[in-house]
């Protein structure tokens, strides 16, 4: 069914594409597995025509990781068309299921009202399901569930509401997953993708009126993790979700993830909130 692949110009795609083809299909979880890394990084597709058109730009992903340029300006992507058509072809029941299944913000039911807001509030509503839902959770929402634990507690030490004690046991539970977080915000994971949306399940429309957009300053987040915003800097007041949303705006502006930057060189013995918003 390759045989369109041939040709020594076209070869190292064509062998490409062909394994990826054939371990994709290698069992109806390794399809799941494929078809939920294309559902979340471009989003729930609208008819199957779109669900098609997220597969080959799963594809040209994974193409580009290897070093192979297979968009669709590219003159062998007719290769990847092939190769979408066989994966949703042979995938029917699959994509089906992935299409009608719950996601992880409809497994997790919206029950808690805090004094300390939002962030807390998710965080809550996550640490309620763990001991009943968790373990029966696919390899994938586990890391979708990791990965916004991580993240909320991380907004929660921020904001004065955890202690450092508090986020390092969180990091014990999830071992492995914080560092991916700290390192590059875990956006190579289709399962960082998942937990994004989860949090915007709850984020969404609580800080956009005042212009402050969490999927923008999130990834100032990973210097809660590597140690250069500490207990000290952030103080023993709890601060509100908003006031933790400007500040991560802020640190954002002033060059959050940058190589170079650091929050330390921004923060004076008044501490992080009142160094860096003057309040």
């Amino acid at each position: 069914m390759f045989d369109l692949f041939g040709g020594s110009r076209k070869k190292k795609m064509a062998n490409a594409i062909r394994a990826l083809v054939d371990d994709t299909l290698t069992s109806s979880e390794s399809k799941k597995t494929f078809i939920q890394s294309a559902i979340s990084r471009n989003g729930i597709p609208s008819t199957s025509d779109t669900m098609e058109i997220w597969i080959r730009s799963e594809i040209s992903e994974r193409m580009r990781t290897i070093g192979i340029e297979a968009d669709h300006r590219s003159e062998n992507y007719e290769m990847v068309v092939t190769a979408a058509n066989i994966i949703a072809e042979k995938s029917r029941p699959e994509i089906h299921d992935e299409l009608t299944r719950s996601w992880l913000a409809d497994n997790i039911n919206k029950t808690h009202k805090s004094q300390h807001g939002v962030f807390n509030d998710a965080y809550q509503d996550m640490v309620s399901v763990y001991k009943t839902q968790y373990a029966n959770y696919s390899e994938f929402y586990k890391e979708a569930y990791a990965f916004s634990r991580i993240e909320l507690a991380s907004v929660l030490f921020l904001q004065g509401v955890i202690t450092a004690k508090d986020l390092q046991l969180e990091r014990e539970l999830f071992n492995g997953f914080d560092e991916i977080v700290e390192r590059d915000g875990g956006q190579d994971k289709s399962s960082k993708s998942e937990a994004f949306w989860f949090l915007m399940s709850y984020l969404q429309e609580e800080f956009n009126d005042n212009g402050l957009y969490y999927d923008m300053a999130r990834s100032v987040l990973r210097y809660v993790l590597n140690g250069d915003i500490t207990e000290g800097m952030v103080g023993t007041t709890c601060q509100s979700p908003l006031k933790v949303m400007k500040l991560l705006d802020a640190l954002e502006d002033l060059g959050g993830g940058e190589d170079n930057f650091s929050p330390k060189d921004h923060c004076d013995s008044r501490g992080i909130y009142k160094s860096v918003l003057g309040e």
